[in-house]
């Protein structure tokens, strides 16, 4: 079966919905496709099809350590089916996989595919990787003259990582195991009852992905020596390899037959960082095919042995309960030597043993050694010794004045380990206690680790160290939280009534407006009544309405404050739709209170500036409010943060705010494209409503102090107690 995988590296300019990225970084979107084409070595799969959502998907860095997993590509569809974030650069290699690679048996398929790719910077590249069956298919076939001379027949393929029986129970089957060198060794019991003991004398050759067919037939009747034939069917040609082996020659003693990983001298393996997983760390070791092996005893000094309460002295040819299981867990890979004691070759690997371990500066507390014996069935042994000691993981954190809120930290965390494996710890100036915080937002770029801290408390200073593996880094500098900042006139108490000149013909005429600010210099807020206050009308009658139409109806303001049941204090804001007609003027607007300051001309009312002097980044914005709606209308909220030059760094727009006849609070979050950017100005605006043809009709309502007017309006909102959350 060969699996396609597609993975497409999304830069910050795709038609996708806008992601903003860092500079220097793209995104990342996998899928995953199949083909089955006809392969020998892929009959199996007919009948029992793969899924591609059960493969693992992983990303590794040009160090090989993998800083993106998902245990299932399902588990990527439905839990992370948009782009991550990269590094530009690389190399970086996809591996997909399904199965064990180490398993053997009659269904141990294991599949695999790897691609390496760099990703260009602001760009887009696909990237494609193949899966292929990564161990080999071996079956065997018995001839008729050796099934007519024998009652019995066994033929054994071993590998460096294990085997496959062909007994009588499973002559017919064809099983899968690693892509080793292999050794055949083949067990004959005669009608006498003789058994004959043969190996063949020259290792076939494996690739992954062969379909290995063995053909085995007598050559001639058994004397001293026994003749057998072999013949080798990769799935495309054909290879005969003659067997000649003697049944009588003596057993040989055991023997280590390599070191994976470590020093063949000193048995020590090189140094590698802790909690990352070496290329290679195992001992192979071998045994006469005419014998079997008795015994494997490993013998362990290990603090971490004693940390965990493991078994220290164990036979893995005879684990008792549940220790087989106890040292697989803790990263000690071996075979089932109780169900497979004719392998004639196997091995031990501490590869995921090693990573596990953590770097201590005593030297013997660092150094974990194992002593390795084998033992046949004829009392003949070898051994071996080997030690690993973990070099310790470089860690450091970098914290960036701006990144400090008033009650959290955007911190970068990096190591030439695993960054999984960082953590960050805070100590509060002017005490001895250093704190592992709650955290968010974590999340793993090769070796850096990104995560914000919760809990901080405003105006404070603080200084940072990272964590691995329970050794802490050098600690940072002092940085300093913000200070939680108010907007001015926050409960609406502070409002100057000005006002209006306008000549109804010939008589000039005055009519009161709200500012909301006692001091201009001063000032936080304004409103947009200039839009529906004009300078000048005739007698002309309204349009629609008779004689008794009120000068209000000719115009009006659009914001005041009223002293009826304000939510706190005195007074409260309102803001409302109003819609004012004469001859000379038509004119709808919806009501607006907003932090800036508005043009004065009549007929106008338009923002002259937005925004207000602000140095800190409110998470949220929290108010009381009332609200009358025309028809279905809901309000408008906005807020607004630049830095210096100008840029938005955090915005919310709602307009979701539905009626309500009693004073409610309502919370409305602020979302942060940067989080390392210092504020410098907010911005925030109500609106009686978000239409952009807000509707209206003839009503009365009561206005500053207890002040009734009969006039066009429409939606109307009031306003208290406006508070900033920081969290």
């Amino acid at each position: 079966m060969h699996l396609l995988l597609l993975v497409l590296l999304v830069s910050s300019c795709s038609r996708r919905q806008e992601t903003f990225y860092e500079p220097g970084k793209g995104g990342v979107r996998i899928d995953l496709t199949t083909e089955l084409p006809a392969t020998r070595a892929e009959l199996d799969t007919v009948a029992n099809p793969l899924n591609v959502g059960d493969f693992k998907v992983e990303i590794l860095n040009s160090k090989g350590v993998i800083f993106k997993r998902w245990n299932t590509y399902a588990e990527y569809k439905s839990g992370e089916n948009a782009a991550f974030h990269m590094n530009a650069g690389g190399p970086y290699t996809l591996r997909a996989t399904y199965g064990d690679s180490l398993a053997s048996g009659w269904s141990a398929w294991f599949f695999k595919g790897e691609s390496t790719f760099t990703v260009p910077a602001q760009d887009v590249v696909s990237v494609s990787a193949v899966c292929r069956m990564a161990n080999i298919k071996v079956a065997v076939a018995y001839g008729e003259d050796m099934l007519n001379d024998y009652q019995e027949y066994k033929t054994t393929v071993t590998g460096r990582r294990g085997s496959l029986v062909f007994d009588m129970a499973h002559k017919d089957e064809a099983g899968y195991m690693p892509a080793d060198p292999l050794t055949v060794d083949v067990e004959l019991t005669d009608h006498d009852g003789k058994k004959w003991y043969f190996r063949n004398s020259s290792q076939v050759q494996a690739s992954p992905g062969d379909f290995i067919t063995l053909s085995l037939n007598t050559k001639a009747e058994p004397e001293q020596e026994l003749g057998l034939s072999l013949t080798v069917d990769y799935g495309t040609n054909d290879v005969e390899i003659p067997i000649d082996l003697s049944a009588s020659l003596p057993t040989e003693a055991p023997s280590i037959s390599s070191l994976s990983g470590f020093d063949a001298e000193t048995g020590a393996l090189p140094s590698f960082i802790e909690g990352t997983m070496p290329e290679a760390a195992a001992v192979n070791f071998t045994w006469d095919a005419r014998t079997t092996l008795a015994s494997c005893s490993l013998k362990v000094t290990s603090a971490y042995f004693d940390d965990y309460d493991l078994p220290k002295e164990v036979n893995l040819c005879a684990l008792e309960g549940s220790q087989s299981d106890l040292l697989r867990q803790h990263g000690i890979e071996f075979p089932d030597f109780s169900k497979t004691m004719t392998l004639q070759q196997a091995g031990i690997e501490f590869e995921q043993f090693a990573q596990k371990l953590a770097y201590n500066a005593d030297t013997a507390a660092n150094t974990h050694t194992f002593e390795i014996t084998v033992t046949d069935a004829k009392g003949k042994s070898a051994s071996r010794t080997v030690t690993i000691a973990p070099a310790e993981a470089s860690k450091s954190v970098m914290v960036q004045p701006a990144g400090m809120w008033a009650r959290r930290a955007y911190l970068s965390l990096s190591t030439d380990g695993d960054a999984q494996r960082l953590s960050v710890q805070y100590q509060k100036q002017g005490t001895s206690t250093w704190v592992s915080p709650e955290t968010a937002d974590a999340a793993v770029d090769g070796g850096v680790k990104t995560l914000t801290v919760l809990g901080l408390e405003p105006g404070t200073n603080y200084t940072f160290r990272a964590v691995y593996n329970e050794c802490q880094s050098e600690a940072t500098e002092v940085f300093t939280t913000e200070t939680e900042q108010q907007v001015g006139n926050a409960g609406f108490e502070e409002w100057t009534t000005l006002s209006h000149s306008y000549t109804a013909v010939i008589p000039t005429k005055q009519m009161d407006w709200y500012r909301p600010y006692s001091e201009s210099s001063t000032a936080w807020w304004d409103v947009n009544s200039k839009k529906t206050m004009i300078s000048y009308y005739s007698n002309a009658v309204v349009t629609g309405w008779p004689a008794y139409d009120t000068e209000e109806m000719r115009l009006f303001v659009t914001s005041a404050y009223t002293d009826q049941a304000p939510y706190a204090g005195s007074k409260s804001a309102m803001v409302f739709t109003t819609h004012v007609t004469s001859t000379e003027y038509n004119a709808v607007a919806a009501g607006e209170i907003f932090i800036g300051k508005a043009k004065e001309e009549n007929e106008s009312g338009d923002h002259i500036s937005d925004g207000h002097a602000f140095s800190a980044r409110p998470s949220a914005i929290d108010f009381a409010y009332r609200y009358q709606p025309h028809n279905s209308e809901t309000y408008y909220v906005e807020v607004t943060v630049k830095d210096a030059a100008g840029n938005v760094i955090g915005s919310v727009v709602d307009v979701s705010g539905g009626a309500s006849s009693e004073w409610t609070r309502r919370k409305v979050n602020i979302t942060y494209t940067d989080v390392k950017t210092q504020a410098a100005t907010i911005y925030i605006s109500f609106k009686s409503s978000s239409s952009s043809e807000p509707g209206y009709t003839e009503k009365e309502i009561n206005i500053a102090d207890n002040r009734k007017v009969k006039c066009f309006t429409g939606s109307v909102l009031y306003l208290d107690d406006i508070e900033l959350i920081y969290e």
